[in-house]
């Protein structure tokens, strides 16, 4: 109420953007349609918008389209997600499932960015081993997979990286280590031989680079 007689140049980012969502919710609309609404926002004020916007989902029912080149917006805000390219959708699915395992690469750019899993450039150089990229879902997250890796297979891991992330709920592991491995295909140490593991506990991998 106190805004009541503001004129727009008066009001903050975050402001107009509750203006602009409360003359939408004046028609009572069954969707609401929000085009890149946290743009131009500090992290602070973007927090605030997104909680407004899942307080009008949940208390009035209303369905929230929302458009936004910012994955970390839609892995807080979304339950669903189609990711469009080039003026067509390239891929579509619950949030959680897109971020666990994007299939299209501009999906994988999109979530590598929100992830922020970039190596820096001196952990490449130090790292002689085998790189790989692992992706806990569900309950594997929580579980210490890499240590009953060591255990039955005498592989070490080196943690370069390392996140869990919780998407609607859900918990994510985001890993990038360094492995030991014989050089042998057949050994139980082999490279095959860790992969197979892991993947069989559940875990997604991704060969990032090569041993030196």
């Amino acid at each position: 109420e106190d805004k009541a007689r503001f004129y727009p140049a008066k009001l903050s980012g975050g402001q107009k953007q509750r203006v602009g969502i409360a003359r939408a919710l004046a028609n009572r609309p069954s969707v609401l349609l929000c085009d890149e609404p946290t743009s131009a926002l500090d992290n602070e004020t973007t927090a605030q918008i997104l909680e407004l916007l899942d307080d009008i989902n949940r208390r009035l029912g209303i369905t929230i389209v929302l458009i936004s080149r910012e994955m970390a917006v839609i892995k807080e805000a979304c339950r669903r997600v189609a990711v469009m390219t080039e003026g067509k959708i390239a891929e579509e699915g619950d949030v959680y499932d897109i971020f666990a395992s994007p299939r299209h690469e501009c999906t994988r750019r999109l979530v590598e960015s929100a992830f922020d899993l970039e190596l820096p450039p001196r952990a490449l150089a130090d790292a002689k081993g085998p790189i790989l990229k692992l992706s806990y879902r569900g309950g594997v997250a929580e579980k210490p997979v890499l240590s009953e890796a060591t255990e039955k297979l005498g592989a070490s891991f080196n943690i370069l990286l390392g996140k869990i992330e919780y998407i609607d709920g859900r918990p994510l592991g985001l890993l990038v280590v360094e492995t030991s491995c014989q050089d042998e295909a057949d050994g139980r140490r082999s490279l095959p031989s860790v992969i197979a593991y892991l993947e069989g506990r559940g875990v997604a991998v991704e060969l990032v680079r090569a041993a030196l």
